[in-house]
């Protein structure tokens, strides 16, 4: 591949395609303030990606990944796991205001 573009092409300094090949993005650009904080999350997910994945074998759907392990320790029940209101608890709440 023959590289059209660049510093030594000889095209006027104002082309365009090259200044796009000088642009350079910095990881906090892409809203990581440092490397550190993801590589906290990954760290996170040595633990929540397993629990997230067993709970998918088992049929449910978390909302996300982070927490899944928590969630798989504490939840009582499938409304818990997906977030979803509990439709026992909805109709006593019903039956208490009528």
């Amino acid at each position: 591949m023959r590289r059209t573009h660049g510093p030594n092409s000889g095209h006027p300094a104002r082309c365009f395609g090259c200044k796009v090949l000088a642009v350079n993005l910095a990881p906090t650009a892409l809203g990581s303030p440092d490397a550190t904080a993801a590589k906290k999350v990954g760290q996170g997910w040595e633990r929540d990606l397993p629990a997230y994945r067993a709970l998918r074998k088992q049929g449910y759907q978390p909302k996300a990944v982070d927490g899944a392990a928590d969630l798989q320790a504490r939840a009582n029940s499938p409304h818990e796991i997906e977030g979803r209101p509990d439709p026992a608890a909805i109709e006593r709440v019903m039956d208490a205001v009528a």
